[in-house]
């Protein structure tokens, strides 16, 4: 299914609200409802959904994924668009929660399988700490134009806050986005050293 678009969420107050609605119903032969969901980073949704089966009287619990796109100043005034599909399909986003994942109840498809499989590899990544350095399985281009796979980590506090940023071989600051999108291997060190912040930062 593609994505769908609209300029009003009606009687709802967020795009949670709206699609936990739109996923909550009953038909002649099944009954439908939203046990928990999250809206991840106001991009992806994670429903799990409990259908009740009237024909055959059985229950089960699987996942809904929802890609959303929520814009208030979108200029044709379209605010929210979403893209829906099902675990079975094999989603490409794997930031779902695991007190959703929790919910799931078994299932012989591989596709959902792998998709759970995934997720939940992606909560128990270990994150490198303050000075260590990671290398990037695959390297990353990034616009000045420059290449590279090598960092060295940098938390930086910003308030009551810390922030991870990422140092080249050539002292220059990057982003890499989510770590826990990236495969990546964290060099062995006796013990990371905590690493000097500069006052003004180049980031790429």
């Amino acid at each position: 299914m593609g994505w769908l678009y609209m300029q009003s969420l009606g009687v709802h107050k967020t795009p949670k609200e709206y699609l936990n609605a739109q996923l909550t119903y009953e038909n002649e032969t099944a009954s439908y409802k939203v046990l928990r969901s999250a809206l991840v980073k106001m991009k992806r949704y994670y429903a799990a959904v409990q259908k009740s089966d009237k024909t055959v009287n059985t229950t089960q619990v699987f996942c809904v994924v929802c890609l959303v796109n929520y814009n208030l100043r979108d200029k044709e005034g379209y605010i929210f668009g979403y893209k829906d599909m099902d675990e079975t399909m094999g989603p490409g986003v794997t930031d779902c929660p695991a007190d959703i994942l929790d919910l799931l109840t078994s299932t012989d498809s591989e596709w959902a399988n792998e998709w759970r499989d995934r997720c939940r590899k992606r909560l128990t990544k270990v994150l490198p700490k303050d000075g260590q350095v990671i290398v990037l399985n695959t390297p990353m281009r990034f616009t000045d134009k420059t290449t590279h796979s090598r960092f060295r980590v940098v938390e930086h506090k910003i308030g009551k806050r810390k922030k991870k940023m990422f140092a080249s071989e050539e002292g220059m600051y990057y982003r890499l986005g989510d770590l826990k999108d990236l495969e990546f291997a964290i060099e062995a060190q006796a013990q990371p050293q905590p690493s000097p912040v500069p006052e003004t930062l180049s980031l790429f």
